[in-house]
């Protein structure tokens, strides 16, 4: 790729490589210079425009962010269109993600020209989390540099919980514990089972004291 301020007359069918201000129009960094933003940039007096042009064996950021990530793709993960160089891949169920960590270093040495990240490995996530994003530095990626990178890489998965688990929550009182405290303790314990795809049943509050307790369990 190469990466110049060049001459109006020499600037078109590149990309802007900063985002470009003239007479209140704003254009954005990597734009395809036209003839529009030629003329624009004419009547304002530039002369020049800083630009990256690619060369043959590169290819665009959002052709090399979409092969990445579909290769980061496993069973329970979509990827989304891509933005500006980034693509991000989110889970379609809930459960822990599964990621191999050397993989995802071993594509980020492999060429400077692209950054992967996810969530930390067998992180618990919803459907619709995004657990890992792909995004391209420059504009474009060298062939070879995207092969490198592609193959160092290991498909994330998500692992689903297991289906028609249930808990039962007991919860002891003293004798001033208010029935609002043990209500919330309810209502926050059933939501985090919940993330996990377990049903929660409640037992009847006891005594906070060893028979009563030992009885109801």
């Amino acid at each position: 790729m190469i990466f110049a301020e060049l001459p109006l007359t020499d600037a078109e069918g590149a990309l802007l490589a900063h985002a470009l201000t003239i007479a209140g129009k704003r254009y954005l960094k990597g734009a395809t210079v036209d003839s529009t933003i030629l003329q624009a940039a004419q009547a304002a007096g530039l002369t020049h425009l800083w630009v990256a042009r690619l060369e043959p064996g590169d290819r665009p950021e959002a052709e090399a962010a979409q092969q990445l990530a579909h290769r980061l793709a496993g069973p329970g993960i979509e990827v989304r269109p891509p933005v500006h160089g980034r693509v991000n891949l989110h889970a379609t169920l809930g459960g822990l993600l599964a990621a191999d960590p050397d993989a995802i270093t071993a594509a980020n040495l492999a060429t400077d020209c692209v950054g992967i990240s996810t969530v930390p490995p067998l992180s618990p996530v919803q459907p619709g989390d995004m657990v890992a994003t792909v995004k391209i530095i420059p504009y474009a990626v060298p062939t070879e540099a995207l092969a490198a990178a592609t193959a160092a890489l290991a498909p994330l998965a998500i692992l689903g919980w297991r289906t028609g688990l249930s808990a039962t929550l007991l919860q002891t009182r003293q004798p001033d514990t208010p029935d609002k405290l043990l209500a919330k303790t309810s209502a926050v314990t059933a939501e985090r089972l919940a993330r996990l795809g377990v049903a929660m049943r409640e037992a009847h509050p006891v005594a906070h004291a060893v028979e009563p307790l030992a009885q109801q369990l």
